[in-house]
């Protein structure tokens, strides 16, 4: 898997990045839930998950199991959704390994 990783690692900032967007999905949840936008930047954090997921294995793996662990008691969610942000980037997730896995170079 490492040597997966390395060579298809195409975006190095990649975790910094991670962080944010789970920092940003905390920050959305606890200020915003309110709002009328609330879905919107939900919508909005998990589209940007989404490519960071098909970018980035490292970071595919801190938003999988941050997101997972957010959404675990649903606090992302005060009223019923038919798509969570967790279900996007799991979703994600096993495209970006696909993806990952279709471009690494056989030996």
């Amino acid at each position: 898997m490492e040597q997966l990783t390395a060579n298809t690692e195409r975006f190095p900032r990649a975790l910094p990045a991670a962080w944010g967007l789970l920092g940003a999905l905390v920050a959305a949840a606890l200020l915003l839930h309110e709002l009328p936008v609330y879905p919107s930047v939900l919508a909005v954090i998990a589209l940007a998950a989404t490519v960071l997921c098909l970018l980035s294995a490292r970071a595919s793996m801190v938003l999988f199991v941050g997101c997972q662990a957010v959404d675990a008691y649903g606090f992302l969610i005060h009223e019923p959704f038919s798509v969570s942000v967790a279900r996007i980037v799991v979703a994600a997730v096993v495209a970006g390994a696909v993806l990952r896995w279709l471009l690494a170079k056989p030996r």
